[in-house]
């Protein structure tokens, strides 16, 4: 009976003893599972706010036409801007067309070889732009 007691006793001081390390160990994990949930709270209110800012930021000026404040992405407003470039481009030349045209009307025989809607006047010569194609004003590319 005494070796029965012992070994019961023995049995019981074990259990409080893995009880305890149990304990701990879930005190610990617990700990960490607390300090892991702290960093997350934290992360997603400065993500929270990253996005409030972004959304500011996207929000149309006052005086922003329709068109432009109907863009969704940078994507779509270099896609806009490209459109608009082209559209002033075509206008641009189409200009320099026109007046040429009247001008060659209202003046017969007037010379426009060495014209070109990029070219520019220095020193009294018609010469291209440094920064533009050189093309002429019949489109043959021939300066």
């Amino acid at each position: 009976m005494f070796r029965e007691q012992t070994v019961l006793l023995d049995a019981e001081r074990e259990m409080l003893v893995l009880e305890k390390e149990r304990s701990g160990k879930l005190t610990e994990e617990g700990e960490f599972l607390r300090a892991d949930r702290n960093r997350l709270e934290t992360d997603i209110g400065r993500l929270t706010q990253q996005i409030e800012d972004m959304r500011v930021a996207m929000l149309p000026a006052e005086d922003e036409p329709e068109d432009i404040a109907a863009l969704k992405s940078r994507s779509e407003l270099v896609a806009h801007i490209r459109l608009l470039e082209a559209d002033c481009v075509g206008a641009l030349e189409e200009g320099f067309d026109s007046a040429v045209g009247q001008l060659s009307l209202l003046n017969p025989g007037l010379v426009t070889e060495g014209t070109g809607n990029t070219h520019q006047i220095v020193d009294g010569v018609i010469v291209p732009s440094p920064d533009s194609p050189v093309v002429d004003n019949d489109g043959s590319g021939e300066a």
